[in-house]
């Protein structure tokens, strides 16, 4: 390869078959096991090289002026905002498409492909691509969520390169730790990368070459290159993926970024409303002292969600009943009585009935039912346009707090009534 066969040679050369049958012994799933240290010896070295080393692809993303953004953060837990918003919503993506992350810096984070171990295992390859353009599309869903708390939206640059990593166990971490040129290639590349894009170093790109079937999916572009050693010119290509219709913003990518983010936030609600409880809105405490309130029916596949929003109503004297598969509960929406349900909550995407199918169902048989959509997806307007029925107040978009679910739900059975 143009910048890590040379410097690989020599190790190749010195550790001979012992690196080899080494390698095949302790790798487990891309992933090294250490050697037993020498715990006799007074002194223990920061860092201690194992003398084992493996090819993989290795990538990082980086925020884009993320100084610029803080510096203009006044309160510190905004900062941790910042930072914790922007790390769990990328790994999810990132394991999705079975990557692993080496190191997070705040504003960046290094991962890696134990898959792209073996060279010809072209599936290893296809998912470091399709995961760069993915995270790329999904920006709009990370910046929504930095939205939602006050702070403005990012960019940010992708690169990857592929090569030689050598394993280390290190003093300051739990964990070990990777070294070696194609990590510092990964770095250079992404300082040459637009904003809001992948990039590739010439090595990867002779690997992605060979694979036929990759050429068809991508487009790489040479925009741009640096020299390594004496006067070696190493290129840098952007990614471009061929088939533009493909990228329809990963809708189940996106839907778990908000879902994990939305179970995060009622985590913290409910920490914080057992510290604050006088903090719930007036109205709804009043109204939830054990007497009942009403019949609401849930339906959504996930059954967190069900368990989430069934203690929220419960909490406020709801009868609920839950279903997590939308056909069991249009029979029973149908053997009960018309009036029995005052409220239907349901999710949009499931599966055999998705919401809309659902919703139309339940008025054929109840023309008067009050419906409550609730939905990852950015299709308010477009639901309202296909079901004129619909009011704006009748969908919620997740994520949802505990409160404003309560107040849509108070003002849903109000009408009602």
């Amino acid at each position: 390869m143009i910048g890590d066969k040379e410097r690989r040679g020599k190790v190749n050369d010195d550790d001979g078959h012992k690196a080899n049958s080494e390698s095949s012994n302790e790798r487990n799933n891309g992933r090294f096991e250490s050697r037993n240290r020498d715990n006799n010896t007074e002194f223990q070295d920061d860092i201690i090289f194992q003398g084992i080393s493996s090819d993989f692809c290795v990538c990082m993303l980086d925020i884009v002026n993320s100084t610029a953004v803080t510096s203009s953060l006044a309160q510190e837990d905004k900062i941790r905002k910042f930072y914790s918003l922007f790390v769990n919503s990328v790994a999810p993506v990132i394991s999705h498409f079975g990557g692993r992350v080496l190191k997070t810096g705040g504003d960046s984070m290094i991962y890696y492909f134990p898959k792209t171990a073996e060279i010809e295992r072209i599936e290893g390859f296809k998912n470091v691509l399709e995961c760069g353009i993915s995270l790329l599309d999904l920006r709009s869903t990370v910046n929504s969520l930095y939205k939602r708390e006050g702070i403005q939206p990012i960019g940010y640059r992708i690169s990857a390169d592929y090569g030689r990593l050598e394993l280390a166990d290190s003093r300051f971490s739990r964990d070990q730790d990777f070294f070696g040129p194609t990590m510092n290639l990964c770095a250079k590349i992404n300082n040459k990368a637009p904003a809001n894009s992948m990039v590739i170093g010439g090595d990867l790109r002779q690997v992605v070459k060979k694979q036929h079937s990759l050429e068809k999916e991508f487009q790489f572009e040479e925009i741009s290159e640096f020299s390594i050693g004496l006067k070696q010119r190493y290129p840098i290509y952007l990614v471009i993926p061929m088939d533009l219709d493909r990228r329809m913003n990963y809708p189940l990518l996106k839907e778990k970024i908000l879902h994990q983010h939305d179970v995060r936030i009622q985590s913290e609600n409910a920490k914080e409303r057992i510290r604050h409880p006088q903090e719930l809105p007036p109205r709804l405490r009043q109204e939830g002292d054990g007497t009942t309130r009403g019949n609401i029916m849930l339906v959504d596949d996930q059954p967190d969600m069900l368990f989430t929003y069934r203690s929220f109503l419960e909490g406020q004297g709801f009868k609920v009943d839950t279903f997590t598969d939308p056909t069991v509960a249009l029979r029973q929406f149908a053997k009960e009585d018309a009036s029995k349900y005052d409220l239907v909550v349901m999710d949009i995407r499931m599966p055999q009935l998705n919401g809309l199918q659902l919703y139309q169902r339940l008025r054929a048989i109840n023309s008067a039912v009050r419906i409550l959509f609730v939905t990852a997806l950015d299709a308010a307007d477009e639901l309202i346009s296909l079901l004129p029925d619909v009011a704006a107040n009748q969908v919620i978009m997740k994520p949802v707090s505990r409160d404003r679910f309560l107040n849509y739900v108070d003002l849903a059975v109000r009408e009602k009534g």
